[in-house]
């Protein structure tokens, strides 16, 4: 990047974003423009933080909504798999038919021994 263009982005960035007026934006030090500059980007990420917050809180209730008037026959839905938010986990691969039976194996043993005592 050529320091004309680097320039012109700072310009850009500090008359849009930042507001600032072209004599503000010249009588500021670099040090205090890149403090502007990591403050805005600050405010910027956490109004994502909260934005994405509260499409958490509404992709809940909708899930409810959903899962509430589905069939008898459907399965319910998590918020996850009605709809996918940022910062949400990845998707637990499918189980294998081994682990399942090992799984179900163990669960008998532990009933076993919880209707044994």
């Amino acid at each position: 990047m050529d320091a004309e263009r680097e320039w012109r982005d700072f310009r850009d960035f500090a008359y849009g974003e930042l507001e600032l007026k072209p004599a503000e934006f010249w009588e500021l030090t670099l040090a205090e423009f890149d403090s502007m500059a990591r403050g805005y980007r600050r405010r910027q990420e956490r109004k994502e933080r909260e934005e994405v917050e509260q499409w958490r809180r509404t992709r809940l209730v909708a899930t409810i909504l959903v899962n509430a008037h589905r069939g008898a026959s459907q399965l319910a839905q998590s918020p996850e798999e009605f709809m996918a938010l940022p910062g949400d986990p990845p998707p637990a691969p499918p189980m294998s038919e081994e682990t399942f039976d090992e799984t179900m194996a163990r669960l008998a043993e532990f009933d076993n021994l919880q209707t044994a005592a």
